[in-house]
């Protein structure tokens, strides 16, 4: 049975990689043990679907984590501060959906008044395409939160960069990060992936 469009076909008989050259590699894989394609994604790794032709879906997994905590005090979407950017470009066909996830240890909105807040934002490409989340304090004092942000959604077609930025409507917040380990914070984090 021919492969759907912008699927990849359950019996590996249509699934290509593209080679370090560029070129789609169009032949039959031997399956490991249960019938299972693995792919070594310790580089970008760019999958494939036939339809009628070979189309790029979108690149392979992209983890980028950091250690070091941000301070924002930018007062606009326009000139949000760089919290975390992804570490590689990711291909789109402008039809399949991907999924970004981007978590923090510990968000503190400043904390010297209160109704102090910290929006986030998700920029494409250096641009921003929307504001993702917010933090916010009620009372004066510091209110330290973790934080996840997921966003579901179809890019347009072509290499995108994604980065997650915050502004705040007054003072400095905080975004917490890490080492990890005993007595320290976990890293921050930002994750795209191509959406199930």
């Amino acid at each position: 049975m021919p492969a759907p469009a912008g699927k990849l076909r359950g019996t590996l008989g249509e699934v290509a990689i593209i080679t370090k050259a560029g070129i789609p590699l169009d032949t039959d894989f031997n399956a490991p043990q249960d019938g299972m394609l693995v792919l070594d994604t310790s580089v970008p790794v760019t999958l494939w679907a036939r339809s009628t032709t070979w189309r790029p879906i979108a690149s392979g997994a992209i983890y980028t984590e950091a250690t070091a905590n941000v301070a924002s005090a930018a007062l606009t979407e326009d000139t949000a501060d760089v919290v975390l950017t992804a570490s590689s470009s990711i291909v789109c066909d402008g039809i399949s959906a991907i999924e970004i996830t981007f978590w923090a240890f510990s968000v503190r909105p400043d904390a010297t008044t209160a109704a102090r807040s910290v929006n986030f934002y998700l920029y494409e490409d250096g641009a921003s395409i929307g504001r993702v989340g917010l933090a916010a304090t009620a009372a004066l004092g510091s209110d330290n939160k973790p934080t996840m942000i997921r966003r579901r959604f179809v890019p347009t077609a072509g290499t995108h960069t994604y980065s997650i930025r915050t502004a705040v409507n007054a003072g400095t917040a905080l975004i917490s990060a890490g080492p990890a380990g005993h007595a320290a914070d976990d890293p921050m984090f930002l994750s795209i992936k191509r959406a199930a």
